[in-house]
């Protein structure tokens, strides 16, 4: 556990984590709301390695924000037998960043769960297109779209379960022609989410 605590590196293409093939139960917790942990501009926030030559079967780690704690950048697990579990908890933020080079959009992992008042930000300078790959649950919390403009669009590659969760989008109010910021969910959608609409000229 990391109270408190700012992560960063210098290297450009490194990732910031990584859990190598081979290892399991291995877990990252940060809490607080000066804990910050920053992706390098072409690596991972935390990579999950699938089987290699040097171990035959795939790593599994787990990654922690509570307690206003921030994250930004973005995950791979690397194989469908790794596993990559993230909790937000109790104000804890993800900011998703695009990479500048390679897979530059996608966060992939096996379930983000998001509880008490967490928030995933799924936005960027100009029009973001960012994919979450695998399940997503948000209970009491938000995902985040709302810059001011209506071209943000953020997939979900999996399924989504809301429990009294929050969309915050902007939209110009209009016909089914208007421009809005979207969610798509591309597997099994369940729950309640509440829309939120800053409306745009």
């Amino acid at each position: 556990l990391f109270r408190n605590t700012s992560f960063t590196t210098t290297n450009a293409t490194a990732s910031l984590f990584k859990v190598s093939a081979g290892q399991t139960d291995a877990t990252l917790s940060l809490k607080g709301s000066a804990s910050r942990a920053t992706a390098p501009a072409n690596g991972w926030l935390m990579e999950v390695e699938g089987p290699n030559a040097l171990a035959n079967y795939p790593a599994a780690g787990r990654l922690l924000a509570s307690d206003g704690a921030q994250l930004q950048g973005l995950t791979q697990q690397q194989a469908v037998d790794s596993n990559l579990s993230i909790d937000l908890n109790n104000a804890a933020t993800w900011t998703l960043a695009e990479k500048t080079g390679g897979d530059k959009t996608r966060a992939s992992f096996t379930t983000l769960t998001m509880r008490d008042d967490a928030r995933l930000q799924a936005f960027k300078s100009g029009a973001a297109a960012f994919v979450l790959q695998g399940q997503v649950t948000s209970a009491a919390s938000a995902i985040d779209l709302q810059d001011g403009e209506p071209d943000d669009l953020l997939t979900i590659d999996g399924s989504y379960h809301a429990d009294n969760a929050r969309l915050r989008i902007d939209s110009c109010l209009g016909d089914s022609s208007a421009a809005s910021d979207k969610l798509v969910v591309a597997a099994a959608t369940s729950g309640r989410t509440v829309l939120v609409i800053a409306p745009t000229a």
